[in-house]
């Protein structure tokens, strides 16, 4: 199922407020979880209670759990406290894009209630595109500070501009960009389906660098994956065919990591050489 995700980094470890202040926004804007868990099955009946519980104390020093939303293909996640990272800490709700797209001007304002209510570092509404599968970023101490990618609606607080300049962001052309007491939401583009939604997040990934943003590469384990099935269908690929196919899908909207390489055999069949 393909979503859309709403996602609050936090730079340090949530308390009871923060989770009291979920399920009041939540309540505000009509979401109800039905059931929570921290494996599958997630099949423990919610009560603020045990909401509350599985935030502050966890289960065997794991703070990561799920809540299943009543009469819909969409999930929470909580990693709410233990040892991690900074930037580590997160709620993240996983929205199918039938659900979203219901709503999705409500989506903003519900994303914005939590900004304004929780002060993350940052957060961000994305959804799935060839840009996630096709890279692997920076592993240092900044993974979780630092945003992997410009997505569609973008909240960074004034502490992740000590990675950065202000003026760098100020200077792309957002469809919208709102100045809050404690950072900034940056819009890439109005609707969330246009086409040109990858196209304006490698523009603004450009015109922002690699201050704002986590350094990133070709994930070696596509390119793997890319050459392993060239091999298995008897096709030899040549130096440039890998770095052909990536400009050839870089601004497709492929939602999968299955839809890539389905789309480098299309490609390599009519561009590779099969062996003799």
């Amino acid at each position: 199922m393909n979503t859309i995700q709403l996602k609050f980094h936090f730079e340090h470890e949530t308390n009871q407020q923060t989770a009291r202040d979920v399920l009041n926004i939540m309540t505000d804007y009509g979401l109800v979880i039905d059931k929570l868990g921290f494996y599958e099955p997630i099949n423990t009946p919610f009560t603020n209670e045990t909401f509350l519980s599985m935030w502050m104390d966890g289960l065997d020093g794991h703070f990561l759990f799920y809540g299943s939303l009543k009469q819909r293909k969409s999930w929470m996640a909580f990693h709410t406290r233990g040892e991690g990272l900074p930037g580590s800490f997160y709620v993240a709700v996983n929205l199918s894009e039938a659900h979203f797209h219901e709503r999705p001007d409500e989506w903003v304002l519900f994303f914005k209630a939590l900004c304004d209510a929780l002060t993350p570092y940052r957060a961000f509404i994305a959804k799935e595109t060839v840009t996630h599968y096709m890279y692997e970023y920076e592993k240092d101490e900044a993974i979780f500070l630092k945003p992997d990618e410009v997505e569609w609606y973008n909240y960074w607080s004034g502490d992740v501009f000590k990675h950065s300049t202000l003026e760098s962001v100020k200077r792309f052309d957002w469809a919208s960009i709102e100045k809050t007491s404690s950072g900034l939401y940056c819009q890439l583009i109005k609707d969330i389906r246009d086409d040109n939604y990858i196209l304006r997040a490698e523009q603004a990934r450009a015109g922002l660098g690699e201050g704002l943003l986590l350094k990133r590469n070709l994930d070696p384990e596509l390119l793997y994956e890319l050459n392993y099935q060239a091999t298995l269908h008897g096709i030899e690929l040549e130096r440039h065919t890998i770095v052909s196919f990536i400009k050839h899908i870089k601004y497709q909207p492929l939602k999968s990591y299955e839809e890539i390489v389905s789309a480098f055999l299309l490609f390599i069949n009519r561009h590779g050489k099969r062996h003799n």
